[in-house]
């Protein structure tokens, strides 16, 4: 992971990759604790709840990513 921003006005991020089964490869921005881990991937496109999944308990084991919904986002 390679940080892209050390100043105290903004906190430190990091690229993450999400490497599939399948052999997908996917980057994007990492949060909280930049380490390796394996578990089962969830996609959450849910518009309000984000600190309250954080630490629900019920999501144990699972790499969450979150979505934000487009209306209007056509495929194609």
């Amino acid at each position: 992971m390679s940080t892209q921003s050390t100043d105290a006005a903004n906190p430190p991020t990091a690229l993450a990759t999400l490497y599939l089964e399948d052999g997908t490869k996917m980057v994007g921005k990492s949060f909280g604790a930049h380490n390796s881990v394996d578990g089962e991937v969830v996609f959450t496109t849910g518009m309000v709840g984000y600190p309250e999944s954080l630490t629900d308990p019920s999501y144990q084991g699972q790499v969450r990513l979150f979505f934000i919904a487009m209306a209007g986002n056509l495929a194609g």
